[in-house]
C-alpha cells in the first residue's frame, strides 16, 4: 500500500508542476496581450446613445489570468465619457451634481492633455455616480475571456477586436476597430 501512495505523491507532485509550468505560459501571453490592449488608452471612440452622440474614452486596459479559472486569460476594456453627454435634460439631484461636476472637470482637464492622468479616481467617483438616484454611467467595464476553446482555435489574441455591447443604440455594435486617437477624438490639431 505504501509503495502506491508513494507513486500517487510522487504523480501528484509531477501535476502540480505541470499546471505551475502551464500558468507560467498563459501568464507570459496575458502579459503580451496587456502591452498589445495598451495601445487602446489613447484612444476613444464616438457613438450614438439616446439620440445624442456620445464620446467614450478608453482609460483602463489590462489582461491578466482570471482569478476563478486556471485557463482562462481575462480582458478589461474601461470606457468613460462625460457626465455632460449621458445625462441629457435629467434633473440631478444635489450630490449628483456635486460629483458630476467633479467628474467633469476631470473629464476636461484629461481630454486637454490627451492623456487620462486620474483614471482610478475618475472610476471611483463614477461608481459614487452610478449608486444614486438616475444611475448615471459615465464609466463602464467591458470583460472578454479567452480560454481553452480559443487556445484550440488558434486565434490571434494579440490582435483582437473587442466589441462593446450595449454602447451604442444602433444595430450595429461599437468594437475596438471603431477607435480612433484621442486628439483626433476632440478635434485637436498641432
Amino acid at each position: 500500500m505504501q509503495d502506491y501512495l508513494e507513486l500517487f505523491i510522487e504523480k501528484k507532485k509531477e501535476s502540480e508542476m505541470l499546471i505551475a509550468s502551464g500558468q507560467g505560459l498563459l501568464s507570459k501571453v496575458a502579459e503580451m496581450m496587456n502591452c498589445s490592449i495598451s495601445s487602446f488608452r489613447y484612444k476613444g471612440l464616438k457613438v450614438r446613445s439616446d439620440h445624442e452622440v456620445v464620446i467614450y474614452w478608453i482609460i483602463t486596459s489590462e489582461a491578466k489570468l482570471d482569478r476563478l479559472s486556471e485557463n482562462v486569460i481575462e480582458v478589461v476594456l474601461g470606457l468613460a465619457c462625460s457626465p455632460n453627454e449621458i445625462k441629457g435634460r435629467v434633473k440631478l439631484t444635489k450630490k449628483e451634481a456635486e460629483i458630476a461636476s467633479e467628474l467633469q472637470k476631470m473629464w476636461d482637464n484629461n481630454s486637454k492633455y490627451g492623456c487620462f492622468f486620474d483614471s482610478d479616481k475618475f472610476k471611483k467617483k463614477a461608481e459614487e455616480l452610478s449608486a444614486l438616484t438616475h444611475h448615471l454611467e459615465c464609466y463602464r467595464e467591458f470583460y472578454f475571456d479567452f480560454g481553452m476553446d480559443d487556445f484550440y482555435q488558434k486565434i490571434d489574441l494579440l490582435s483582437q477586436t473587442y466589441v462593446f455591447d450595449g454602447l451604442t443604440d444602433n444595430a450595429i455594435e461599437a468594437s475596438t476597430r471603431d477607435l480612433i486617437p484621442v486628439k483626433e477624438l476632440f478635434g485637436k490639431t498641432e
